[in-house]
C-alpha cells in the first residue's frame, strides 16, 4: 500500500527531476540528497502526519475500549502517548487547558460521522486500517532512523 501524494505539493521545493510518488520514494530521495532534516523537508511534515494519525488512533482505540471514559480522558491519554512528548511545557499546559471543553462523548462521534447504532463496529474499523497504515510507516521511519526528525 502506498500512499500517493500530490504533485503540486512539493513544487516549491522540487522540480521536475524529482516526480515523488509514494511515500517512501519521497524520504529515500530526501535520504540520498541529504535533506530529509532541513525544515523544507518532505520527510519532517510526514513525520507530523504520523504524530497526527497515531493521535487519532489511540484516541479512537480508548474510546472503544472503555464506554465510561469522557472524552476529555481519551484526549489526554492520546495526548500524552503520542504529541506531549514533541511540545514545550507551555504548548502542553495550554493543551491541558483546552481539553476542558472536549464536547461529551456522544456529541464527539456524532461530529466525526459516527452512527451510534455502529460505533462499535466503526470504532473496532478504525484499529484495522489505521493501526495497520501507522505501525508500517513507524516501521518504515523507525528502521531508517527518522523517528528524531527536529
Amino acid at each position: 500500500m502506498a500512499i500517493v501524494f500530490a504533485s503540486c505539493a512539493h513544487t516549491t521545493h522540487t522540480d521536475a527531476r524529482h516526480d515523488t510518488h509514494t511515500y517512501t520514494q519521497m524520504v529515500e530521495r530526501e535520504m540520498a540528497e541529504k535533506t530529509e532534516r532541513t525544515p523544507a523537508s518532505g520527510s519532517r511534515t510526514l513525520l507530523r502526519l504520523m504524530w497526527g494519525c497515531q493521535f487519532i488512533r489511540i484516541l479512537l482505540k480508548e474510546l472503544d475500549a472503555n464506554d465510561n471514559l469522557s472524552t476529555k480522558d481519551a484526549l489526554r491519554i492520546s495526548y500524552d502517548k503520542v504529541l506531549a512528548p514533541h511540545h514545550p511545557w507551555l504548548i502542553r499546559k495550554t493543551v491541558g487547558a483546552a481539553l476542558h471543553l472536549a464536547p461529551d462523548r456522544n456529541k464527539f462521534l456524532a461530529k466525526l460521522g459516527v452512527d451510534m447504532d455502529k460505533k462499535d463496529e466503526y470504532l473496532s474499523r478504525i484499529e484495522t486500517s489505521l493501526g495497520v497504515t501507522c505501525d508500517r510507516m513507524y516501521a518504515y521511519y523507525e528502521k531508517n532512523g527518522l523517528l528524531d526528525l527536529p
